[in-house]
């Protein structure tokens, strides 16, 4: 039979758990943050074509808070193995899934970033 008392150290023991991840996620919105200030700045003073300088701060945003989802998840007792891998599975697929678009949208970037046209030139 189960007692009706509290388990105080099971809660203290859950408590660092939640205030762990907490602080987990607070530092990696003021990290993501910064390296999104930082990379913004980085990119404007550099000749890349301004098109493309949002869509890869918007990336790297995006990869850092998967990573910081994934340590929180961690830190909160969840067993990562299987979602890191279903999520490499998951980007496998869709990459092949979106071959002809995923090319496409590389070859603009491409062409964005060496510039290999200029305004007014005929194709």
């Amino acid at each position: 039979m189960y007692s009706a008392s509290l388990n105080l150290a099971g809660f203290t023991s859950v408590l660092w758990m939640i205030l762990g991840a907490a602080v987990i996620l607070l530092i990696g919105v003021i990290v993501i943050a910064i390296i999104a200030k930082v990379l913004t700045k980085s990119l404007a003073a550099s000749k890349l074509d301004p098109t493309v300088q949002p869509f890869i701060v918007k990336a790297v945003k995006f990869a850092l808070w998967v990573i910081v989802i994934i340590m929180v998840l961690q830190k909160l007792g969840f067993s990562t193995a299987s979602l890191v891998a279903a999520i490499g599975a998951g980007g496998a697929a869709i990459a092949l899934a979106l071959q002809g678009s995923l090319s496409n949208v590389a070859g603009g970037i491409l062409i964005l970033v060496n510039k290999p046209f200029r305004v007014g030139d005929e194709i």
